[in-house]
């Protein structure tokens, strides 16, 4: 069994907003009618008649918040153990292995100082929006970060939230392998083995639910689940072809 915690940290988490930018912080934009607009029009949304006026982006980063705190821990367990044995049969005498590994390793993440984007969609979009959230407080993205800045701790707690998401790993794996000797030749004792294997491996990465539905400042992902199952077995026979011959002690065919 081992556990490893880790622990990353990034600077503030950045704030973009405006048609100028990409998916899905495009869709946000600072309106018109924002509580802390001071230019009374949209911006980062392009005026329906003009075509320019509102175009562009808005970015900040929030200072106020502290910086992104990523913790990782990552739990992992393995099993294995075998048999080995003799017997024989119809005259012959048989060597067997059995063994089975079992594994299994799950990280689970805990990542502080995201952005809620619907929440920030809501706190800098339409005023009647943020007025039909009873939870909306407005965020101020004017007035720079001297001093403390403008987010205030409940700006914060409306837009911020805790991403957790884990990814876990599973195998297993059995073997039984079997050898003996089959029937003399001239050139010594042809031998055989044979062995069968089943592998098993599983995969699973579940985000949180802010990812999943694209509402987080990390990049969207889906549920991702897989697996691969293997069965595999060999036969294999050594036939001895010449002994005690000039430039050829002891020479061998394996199959």
């Amino acid at each position: 069994y081992n556990r490893r915690e880790s622990r990353q940290v990034l600077a503030e988490m950045p704030l973009f907003t405006g048609d100028l930018l990409f998916p899905p912080f495009s869709t946000l934009y600072v309106a018109a009618d924002q509580e802390f607009n001071p230019f009374n029009q949209d911006i980062g949304r392009a005026d329906e008649n003009s075509g320019l006026i509102g175009l562009g982006a808005v970015l900040r980063r929030m200072t106020e918040q502290g910086v992104r705190d990523f913790n990782q821990t990552v739990d992992t367990q393995r099993l294995g153990g075998g048999l080995t044995g003799e017997f024989g049969l119809l005259d012959r005498y048989f060597s067997w292995e059995l063994s089975a590994t079992w594994g299994r390793s799950k990280n689970t993440a805990v990542n502080i100082g995201l952005l809620d984007l619907d929440h920030s969609r809501t706190a800098i979009g339409p005023a009647a929006n943020c007025d039909g959230d009873p939870n909306c407080v407005p965020l101020n993205l004017f007035g720079g970060q001297f001093n403390g800045g403008t987010i205030t701790p409940e700006m914060l707690d409306y837009i911020v939230y805790v991403d957790r998401s884990s990814q876990e790993q599973k195998m297993q794996n059995y073997q039984f392998n079997i050898s003996t000797d089959l029937f003399e030749l001239p050139a010594g004792t042809m031998g055989m083995a044979f062995g069968v294997e089943y592998r098993q491996e599983d995969y699973e990465s579940i985000p949180s639910p802010f990812v999943q539905a694209g509402r987080s400042s990390n990049n969207q992902q889906d549920i991702t689940r897989g697996s691969i199952k293997a069965t595999e077995a060999f036969l294999e026979l050594a036939v001895p072809l010449l002994t005690d011959r000039p430039f050829a002690q002891s020479l061998d065919c394996l199959l």
